[in-house]
Order: structure tokens, then sequence, then C-alpha cells
């Protein structure tokens, strides 16, 4: 039997899909709402009603416009399958899609996306987005003459406006109050929150106008020394600070470099970012982090090209979704993605780098240097994937990517044998540069991108709008090694910098300074309060 196609006109498809927007793919605002209201004491029932009839009535005027012949399903079926991709996110991991989600997302590469992908992702988006999707294209959308079309339209806009006029003229103090108190609120309306953060995130990136190239720091020049240095940065991955062990973690996650002889740790720093799109290129812009934006980035030097223009060898070995438009001026390689002991054919555990590093030490030039290693470290939602499995100490763990779907214990488990890991990567690195202290001044500084969230209150992963972004996702773990020959060098007294490392506050803001004033660059670019090492540096 043939099934008979619905004959629906479009007043009333974009009624119907303001219904189901509502009640279908606002999920997580409405649960919020929900848990709003249970912390009060007192409240209208009535005002508490009118918050869904607020919302078809508001979605019904923004959809009015798209219900144009061939615009209206291809634009339709493109919202439902990705608004039922963010409900699924904000719902499940917490996670708010701004224009600064927007640019990691788009960064996001083909290993990392298909780590987000699951029997219950395409179980939840094929029902709430797919399903509805294939309905609406299945419907014929009935338009009558253009006048009958304008006046069923205008009738339909006209009511809802009204509607949301009169629930206003009850409840205005009401929605005032709750949305001034709970600002997170807006930030989950599905759609409307995210189509306005592609919006920006395309102005900015595609349509905003070329800014005068800015170069900073041409006075750059390195002073001299009796021996080179070489420097590796390991660039860290969604590593929290609350998780080591050396910042007071009731669980031994640095056991391999807690005793190691000149490492420091610093306990207060923080992030750029809650992103690696947005904490990476900041951290090694000269901007800080108040001053920061990408659009400002791409039309200026960064770290890197002030390094370079003093002569300073870099290498960048990435194991990561990339540098961000880092590295645009130096060298870069990147581990393969064909299967082999470290890699699984989308991406490789950070041994590969370790494995590789002294091969690539071989091949710099007898100069000052700089590697960088960008790990792939704690990034999730399937941490379990980035350790080898005779690394996981700590049992049961969380061995899928619906990480909301296992224990508090689980994710907890998995997460600290990341950090572990980590952990046994820098030591590794500081043994590898060991054997390299006859030809160079060794050094080894690690710093995370952004920290973490293992679910506390409902929140998972990481991305949030700096403002509202819990402490798990901002406070991240820096570490420092220097050889006995570098701490001479270069007149850093050890127990100076360790007091320091253990009552000041810095940031991701100090990382160019301090690698700068490190590397011996004079330049009118650094700034000596900025650089961590400076007041522990005798001269």
């Amino acid at each position: 039997m043939r099934l008979k196609r619905p004959n629906i006109s479009s007043t009333l498809m974009a009624l119907i899909l303001s219904l189901y927007f509502t009640l279908f793919l606002n999920l997580t605002l409405f649960r919020d709402v929900l848990e709003v209201f249970s912390n009060l004491e007192n409240y209208n029932i009535f005002f508490l009603l009118s918050i869904p009839v607020t919302f078809i009535a508001a979605f019904n005027i923004l959809f009015l416009p798209f219900t144009i012949k061939y615009i209206e399903k291809p634009f339709f079926i493109v919202l439902l399958v990705s608004a039922a991709m963010v409900d699924y996110a904000m719902f499940n991991y917490g996670t708010i899609f701004d224009k600064d989600m927007i640019d990691n997302f788009a960064k996001t590469n083909v290993a990392e996306a298909s780590s987000y992908f699951n029997g219950v992702v395409i179980l939840w988006v094929g029902l709430t987005g797919v399903l509805p999707a294939l309905l609406l294209l299945f419907a014929r959308i009935h338009h009558p003459g253009v006048v009958k079309d304008f006046l069923y339209k205008g009738g339909s806009f006209l009511v809802s406006v009204i509607v949301i006029l009169i629930i206003a003229a009850f409840f205005y103090k009401d929605y005032s109050s709750v949305i001034r108190n709970n600002k997170i609120l807006r930030k989950e309306v599905n759609p409307t929150y995210y189509v306005a953060g592609v919006y920006k995130y395309v102005r900015n990136t595609y349509f905003s106008k070329p800014q005068e190239y800015q170069y900073i720091g041409l006075d750059a020049q390195k002073l001299p020394r009796e021996k080179n240095d070489l420097l590796v940065f390991v660039v860290g991955e969604t590593a929290r600070s609350m998780n080591y062990s050396l910042n007071g973690y009731e669980r031994d996650t640095n056991k391999y470099t807690e005793n190691i002889k000149n490492l420091t740790y610093f306990k207060n720093v923080t992030s750029c970012g809650t992103a690696t799109a947005v904490s990476l290129p900041c951290m090694f812009s000269l901007m800080g982090k108040n001053h920061y934006s990408k659009s400002a980035f791409n039309y200026q030097d960064n770290l890197t090209d002030i390094l370079k223009r003093a002569d300073i060898g870099q290498l960048w070995f990435e194991n990561n979704s990339g540098s961000q438009d880092v590295t645009k001026r130096i060298d870069i390689i990147s581990s393969p993605k064909t299967k082999s002991e470290f890699c699984n054919g989308l991406t490789c555990t950070d041994d590969y780098l370790t494995a590789h590093l002294q091969e690539e030490i071989d091949k710099l030039k007898q100069n000052d240097n700089i590697i960088y290693l960008h790990v792939i470290g704690s990034h999730g939602p399937t941490y379990f994937e980035r350790y080898p499995k005779d690394h996981e100490v700590f049992t049961p763990v969380c061995a899928k990517s619906d990480i909301q779907n296992c224990t508090d214990e689980e994710i907890a488990n998995t997460y600290d044998n990341t950090i572990l890991f980590t952990d046994y990567i820098v030591s590794q690195v500081i043994e590898i540069l060991k054997k390299n202290q006859d030809r160079y001044n060794v050094s080894m500084i690690y710093m995370s991108d952004h920290g973490e969230s293992l679910g506390e209150s409902g929140v998972y992963l990481h991305g949030l709008p700096y403002a509202i972004a819990p402490s798990e996702q901002t406070h991240v773990p820096l570490m420092t090694w220097f050889s006995d020959d570098t701490l001479k060098a270069k007149k850093i007294d050890l127990a100076c910098l360790r007091d320091e490392a253990k009552t000041d506050k810095y940031s991701h803001d100090n990382l160019a300074h301090t690698l700068l004033g490190f590397m011996d660059v004079k330049t009118s670019a650094y700034k000596a309060d900025m650089d961590i090492l400076g007041k522990c540096r005798h001269s």
C-alpha cells in the first residue's frame, strides 16, 4: 500500500516546527528552568506554564520568514538535524555553543570528531533530528496564492506577537528576574543561540575586513651565550590541575615526575580559554586574555615569529588536532594516521612523540632550539584511547564515548589514567633531554591549554563560556624542569622559583614573556613583570 503524503500549509508547518523545537529540542533549557523553579520558595504556576507558550510564539515569529518555497525544506531539515546534535551535546555534556565553541568545532579533525560518535548519539539524533527531517521531506507543503499566503502568515505572526505581549503584561518582572539571575538559560535556547554563534563565526572568519598586519618584536635579537639551549615545550591537552598529586590530589597521578630533581610545579595557573581553538593561539599571542581575539591574532606576529626573528630554531611536533594557526611560519611535523605500535589509524598515543623525539633532536642545526610537543593528553570523551593498556592503573574504566552513561568512579579512573600517562611522557622527555646535555643546556616546560569537567554539576568535557566556566575547565597544570647547567647558565634560583610557584598566580598571559626571557631574546615586546622566571633570575 502506498503511503499518502500529508499536505499542510507553510503557515501550519511553521507552527508545528515551533511546537516541536519547544517541546523536543530544548530539553536542556526546560530541565534547567524546572531546577530554577524548584529552588524558589514561591512562584506563580501560571508563569511557569506561560514559558513554553512564549517559546512557541517566539519560534513561530522567527520561522515564518523562512517558509518560502524551495527554501523552507532544505533550511528546516538542516536546522532540525543540527539542533538535535546541539541538544544532545547540551543535555548530556553541558556544552554551550557560542562562537568560540563553533570555532573549536570547525577545526575538529576526523579522528577527534569520530570519538564523539556512539550508539546513543546516533539514536538520539536519529529520532529527534533525522526522523522529523525525513517527515518534513516527505510532506507536501502547500502555498496558496500570494495574497492569501501573506494574510495567513501575517495573521499567524500577529497572533504570536499578541500572545507574547499579553504574557509580558502579566509576567514581565518574573521573566526579567529569572533571566537576570540565571544568565546560562539564554545560552541554552536551541536553535537561536547556536545559530547566532555560527553567524558570528562565519562573519568574523570569512567576512571581516582585512586588518593591517602588525609586526611585533622587529628588534628581537638573541643575546650571546657560551652554550646553545634546547627547550622542549610540551603543550598539554585538557589537563586540569586539581587532578595532579603535585597539587594535592589524593591519587598519585605524578609518580613519574614527583621525585625528579629540579622539577617545579606551579599551583595556581589559569587558562586563556576553555577550548583549544581559543586557548592555544591565545597562549602564543602577546595580547593577553583580556584583549585576545582570533581576528586580531590572524593579523599580527605571535611568539613563534619573534623567536624565529631572533634566530631561535623551532619545530612543532603535532599529535593533536592542529596548531590553531600558531605555526604558520615555523616547521611542523605530524604523527601518522596509519596503524602502528602507537597509532590506531585515527589517533596516536603520545609515546609516539617520545619514541621519535631523539631523532628529531639529531636533525637540529647547532643552534638555540625549541621543540613543541603538542600532545593529545587527556582529550575526551574517549579518555581510554589516550594511553596504552599497560598504563591503565586506575580501574574500572569508562571504555566508551558516551561518558555520561558511565559511573563517576569510572570516568575519574579513566581520566586519571590519562593524567598519569602524560606524567610518564613528561618524565620520558626529561630523560631524553638529559642524554643531550653535552650539546645543549636542556630544559622542559609543560603547560596545558585548558581543563575539563568530569560531571561536576552535570557538566562534562570543556568549552563553556569563560564567564560561567567552572574552575575545573580554567585551572591548568604548569611544570618546569631545568638541568643543573641550565640553572647555572640562566642564573635561576630554584628555591626562589619553587616558593613563587606555591604562592603566586599565573596564567597563559605569562607564557610568551617567560619564553622570550628564558631564551635570552632582547626585544621591546618583552615585559619583565610578566616573566614567571624573572623574579628568580639573578644578573
